[in-house]
């Protein structure tokens, strides 16, 4: 149970991939998670063998499910995109990320090293 993303997958969730699964390797052609307030897609690969991971995702949400702190800068629905990687250590980097909704831009990236 986690209360922050538990509006985000309220309802019916229907999720879909289509992709390939090779010895060492998951190659995601398309996957999307979706539920009455969330429309999610991603795309990327998985390493079996080290633990890699190269994601592109978006994600359209109504602002309503999202925590109650970031609802007054939002207009009805917001979009988020990324691209997210871990390499083989553990490290994550969060690239490219976006987020709009109404007259509200932001742009950034992340990363988390060492656990840090």
């Amino acid at each position: 149970d986690n209360p922050t993303i538990a509006p985000l997958l309220a309802g019916k969730i229907t999720a879909k991939v289509a992709g390939d699964l090779a010895t060492d390797t998951i190659v995601i052609d398309s996957g999307s998670v979706t539920s009455e307030v969330l429309d999610s897609g991603f795309n990327g690969r998985v390493s079996l063998a080290d633990g890699a991971i190269d994601l592109n995702l978006r994600a359209v949400a109504a602002s309503a499910a999202l925590p109650a702190a970031v609802r007054g800068v939002l207009a009805e629905r917001t979009q988020l995109s990324a691209a997210l990687k871990r390499d083989a250590n553990g490290d994550v980097t969060a690239n490219a990320i976006r987020l709009v909704s109404g007259a509200l831009t932001a742009d950034g990236q992340a990363s988390l090293a060492d656990n840090k």
